[in-house]
């Protein structure tokens, strides 16, 4: 029996909304796992394994031999891959707001809308990150601009409890109405509904 799948943009944008962590490993695995990644890494992203160390699709932790290894970056080489992101998005034809997370839509995802969703305007998409064991808790995306998508990476770590954790977010969120307060945006980005994802 053959069962046809969804589109592939559509389990993106439920791995990117809901931080679907089985998902994503999954899909990582199917596409040749880490053997492949460092293909890509070194032939498309022109990315060192000093500037990207990435070993699960999840971002959660991989052991070998009892040690922990995490996935690292650094704000510049994340540029880079939300630049072939962008580039792709457009080959494709296809609207960021269809890959990534829309907080002015999307209000069941990871992202905690802070200030009123509608102050975003269809102008912010963005993925989520964060983890507990080894406190990481990261933002990165594309806010729709008068002149064209800036693309934004915030990455927190270090923090030892919540209220810690808490003045990282609200650090998050101070970087993303600053973006909002200095550059005139345009309302471009969608959204899929909840309905339509994987269907």
């Amino acid at each position: 029996k053959i069962i046809q799948s969804a589109p592939l943009y559509k389990y993106l944008k439920n791995i990117n909304v809901y931080s679907n962590n089985y998902m994503a490993d999954s899909l990582f695995s199917f596409l040749g796992g880490l053997v492949e990644f460092r293909k890509f890494q070194k032939q498309t992203l022109n990315l060192s394994s000093d500037e990207l160390k990435f070993y699960t699709g999840s971002g959660l932790a991989y052991m070998d031999s009892n040690n922990r290894l995490d996935n690292l970056v650094s704000c510049f080489s994340f540029i880079k891959i939300l630049s072939l992101l962008k580039k792709q998005s457009e080959k494709f034809s296809l609207n960021l707001g269809h890959l990534l997370l829309n907080p002015s839509f999307d209000h069941e995802g990871t992202y905690d809308v802070q200030v009123d969703s509608q102050n975003y305007q269809g102008a912010l998409v963005l993925k989520t990150g964060r983890l507990f064991e080894l406190p990481a808790l990261n933002l990165a995306g594309f806010v729709a601009t008068s002149k064209g998508s800036l693309s934004f990476v915030f990455l927190g770590h270090d923090f030892d409890n919540e209220t810690q954790a808490a003045q990282i977010e609200s650090s998050r969120t101070q970087m993303l109405h600053q973006i909002f307060d200095f550059y005139p945006i345009t309302s471009t980005y969608k959204t899929l509904n909840n309905f339509e994802i994987l269907l």
